[in-house]
């Protein structure tokens, strides 16, 4: 699921980025997907955007959203303990 989605896991000793030194590799287009049964903890998302994705038993402990967007998604039995 992850190759599907592309997205890269956060290194936590490397989380102070400046605005210029945001990581771009996460600047990414998802749509139309049903995301289920699967850990997405310390994941840094910057310059994405979800559109009509469900979001189904997730795990987001400890997840970075930087300047990413959600439209007409479904989030159920999300668990987003310390989101940021």
């Amino acid at each position: 699921m992850e190759s599907v989605f592309n997205l890269y896991s956060a290194i936590k000793e490397q989380n102070d980025y400046k605005t210029d030194d945001l990581p771009g590799f996460n600047e990414i287009e998802i749509r139309d997907l049903i995301v289920c049964d699967i850990n997405l903890d310390d994941l840094i998302s910057v310059n994405s955007m979800y559109s009509r994705i469900e979001f189904n038993k997730i795990s987001f402990y400890s997840t970075y959203f930087v300047q990413t967007s959600f439209h007409e998604c479904t989030f159920k039995n999300v668990d987003f303990k310390n989101l940021i």
